[in-house]
């Protein structure tokens, strides 16, 4: 994997900050790491075959760019239909399931609601499960490595809406998803 520029880029700004903070105290019960963390461990090759990386977003982010070997899971699909997905990519009981959004919330509820869905059962989760924090946004800011629908390497995100899409650096913006957005008034 390519050397990833995160000189001068592991402190997240304010509003980053805010976000990570207002989100881990919502979701109190997600695990969060570290994108320092998680770039670790993708590095590592035994940790990265022990990894499943779910992306939390809908297919309209998820095409802009991704977290290189993310699958894809829905939000808003109940417990077990995720949990096929994960048991697709990884049937090794000492995995880690890392979840990631745009900023963090909607991959903290996935982590929140496979804690839930165990718990019912009266069991505990048979992997570990971590929500990424400041997810794909912070993962862009700090300059690391994101891939597109191709596969191909892209140093664009898409910005959720107008409003989150702030705390990505502007640069990182997909501008075309962005310009569309402001202009129907879609939230994402």
């Amino acid at each position: 994997m390519a050397e990833e520029n995160t000189e001068d880029k592991s402190k997240p700004g304010v509003g980053m900050r805010m976000t990570i903070s207002m989100i881990s105290k919502k979701f109190s019960k997600a695990a969060n790491i570290s994108t320092n963390t998680l770039s670790d461990w993708m590095r590592n090759e035994v940790e990265a075959q022990k990894l499943v990386l779910l992306d939390c977003r809908p297919e309209e982010e998820f095409v802009v760019s991704r977290i290189p070997g993310a699958v894809r899971v829905d939000y808003e699909n109940e417990a077990e239909k995720i949990l096929e997905k994960i048991q697709d990519e990884q049937t090794d009981k000492s995995a880690r399931i890392v979840c990631y959004c745009a900023a963090g919330y909607r991959s903290s509820l996935i982590v929140e609601k496979l804690q839930d869905h165990f718990k019912k059962l009266g069991t505990k989760p048979p992997w570990e499960m971590y929500n990424l924090e400041g997810s794909i946004f912070k993962w862009a800011n700090e300059g690391r490595t994101m891939v597109d629908v191709n596969d191909k390497r892209t140093p664009f995100a898409h910005p959720y809406n107008a409003v989150f899409g702030k705390i990505l650096e502007s640069h990182l913006r997909r501008k075309d998803v962005q310009d569309q957005k402001e202009n129907t008034g879609s939230k994402g």
